[in-house]
């Protein structure tokens, strides 16, 4: 008899939640994992030293739930605490959730089921949005569906594969509260996010689907995203963020030189990287002079020379091309322009 959808069937899941200065949203989101229809949990919230009220919270909820582990850090950013939740977690699969955001009731028995249906390494599925406000719905439009892949991809095939195919339909999303892991998958690869940076999803995330070997996907959507003020995604460009995308494109490119793909594979991930190079770009090119200048600052002399050489340059370029298009707008708007134009139309 093959009992292959009745191995584990209690597998023990970690939750990480890194915690910081949430107080107005903690308790909803810590409601939607105690709530959840699978009870094998182990859930790790890191305070990663707030100085609201998210603490007593968390005391309080510990309290009534001998599942939730409290630990308690000096701030060090989201990265760090979610690499020090991994370091203590146990559960054969780990997922990290924002403590702004929720998941669905089903969510975690969901990707438990499939997971050991299929003997899955890596489970990616959808969510949906929610806004804080009707002038953030207005404002950032673009993460409505932003969360819903186009597509589904519910064969089983190799990360590299999953990755190439969902790359190709512009589905690729690096947000790892939409990913379910086994938890061997960031052990045996010595995966982490890394600290001191913002925008860190987009070096882990990429690597993580990459090395699975055995991954797919459910059009599900069992992650509620919040879009709320004063998020790092609703924020403003600062030093900080120019600093953090200038590492993000550091880190692809030298992780990217310790592997080898299939040649279409690697078309992809080079693909991805001048994608992410623009979107870099586009980000810095909104920074001040002196933000992007005190982001240099915080480099050392050879980050210094990179950060020219894949920063600055496509800067200068995309500046000279502005440059010439505003030009040539002003002569085409030009009274002189529009005279010569008058005067030829007889003879055309």
């Amino acid at each position: 008899m093959d009992n292959k959808e009745d191995k584990n069937p209690t597998s023990l899941v970690s939750i990480i939640i890194p915690v910081y200065n949430v107080e107005k949203y903690l308790r909803e989101c810590l409601d939607s994992v105690l709530n959840q229809s699978y009870a094998n949990l182990e859930i790790i919230c890191v305070d990663d030293g707030s100085t609201d009220s998210s603490p007593q919270i968390l005391e309080e909820y510990a309290g009534k739930d001998e599942r939730i582990q409290i630990i308690r850090k000096d701030n060090g950013g989201q990265s760090s605490a979610r690499n020090v939740g991994f370091d203590v977690s146990k559960g054969e699969y780990v997922y990290y959730l924002d403590s702004d955001d929720s998941i669905s009731q089903n969510a975690i028995e969901r990707c438990v089921e499939v997971s050991e249906r299929e003997q899955l390494d890596l489970l990616l599925f959808d969510g949906i949005t929610v806004y804080e406000s009707e002038e953030l719905r207005k404002k950032k439009a673009s993460f409505q569906e932003y969360y819903i892949r186009k597509k589904a991809y519910c064969d089983v095939l190799s990360g590299e594969e999953l990755f190439y195919h969902m790359y190709a339909a512009k589905d690729f999303k690096q947000s790892p509260c939409i990913q379910f892991a086994r938890r061997t998958l960031q052990i045996k690869n010595g995966l982490k996010f890394i600290e001191g940076i913002v925008y860190e999803d987009n070096v882990y995330s990429l690597w993580l689907i990459l090395l699975a070997e055995r991954a797919m996907h459910i059009p599900e959507r069992l992650f509620i995203r919040r879009i709320r003020a004063n998020s790092t995604t609703t924020s403003g460009i600062n030093a900080k963020e120019v600093y953090s995308l200038y590492f993000v494109l550091k880190y692809l490119i030298l992780d990217f030189s310790k592997y080898s793909f299939k040649p279409e594979i690697s078309a992809s991930v080079i693909s991805y990287f001048h994608n992410r190079q623009k979107y870099v770009v586009e980000k810095i090119s909104s920074a001040t002079e002196e933000q992007r200048q005190t982001a240099k600052k915080m480099l050392n002399e050879e980050d210094v020379l990179l950060f020219n050489l894949l920063v600055e340059t496509l800067l200068t370029e995309r500046a000279e091309k502005q440059k010439a298009l505003d030009e040539l707008d002003r002569i085409i708007n030009s009274r002189s322009y529009k005279f010569a134009k008058a005067a030829l139309k007889p003879f055309r």
